[in-house]
């Protein structure tokens, strides 16, 4: 939550706060399951919506997607016979 804020109200930190901004996201992915990370990560873009307005939604989805993604590749096992 207060890495979404700050990429909407600190602009000085914003290099920062995007190269972070997936972090929290995939470790929530990979240690929940994924109906308790879909209510968590809903309700963290509400309180996000309610304090920020309809700007800081948009930016924690277009974060959310790779994070997803990086998640799930994280949980799947590899491939046999690639290592």
């Amino acid at each position: 939550m207060l890495l979404l804020l700050s990429v909407l109200l600190l602009p000085a930190l914003n290099v920062l706060t995007v190269t972070l901004m997936m972090v929290p996201y995939v470790i929530l992915y990979t240690m929940l399951p994924t109906k308790s990370f879909a209510i968590q990560a809903a309700v963290v873009l509400a309180i996000a919506f309610l304090i920020a307005g309809p700007v800081a939604p948009v930016v924690g989805l277009f974060f959310l997607v790779p994070a997803v993604i990086m998640g799930h590749l994280y949980r799947k096992k590899p491939l046999p016979g690639l290592y």
